[in-house]
């Protein structure tokens, strides 16, 4: 809320933008694996035109602004 942005799901069936409790923390382990090589799994957010790391693939998730 501080930065103005929010996570919500990518998924387009879904009925609410709100992150279920499963993918959430499916999305803070890919976080930290992201994190580990060198992070390395961050470089789609920098180079992808999806602007989606692979936190948020893993999660089907991704980030608006709020």
């Amino acid at each position: 809320m501080l930065t103005g942005i929010r996570v919500i799901t990518s998924e387009e069936d879904a009925w609410t933008d709100r992150v279920p409790v499963g993918p959430a923390f499916l999305r803070a382990v890919g976080y930290l694996l992201s994190a580990l090589p060198a992070g390395l799994g961050f470089l789609p957010v920098l180079l992808g035109t999806e602007r989606r790391g692979l936190h948020d693939r893993l999660a089907h998730t991704r980030v608006v602004k709020a």
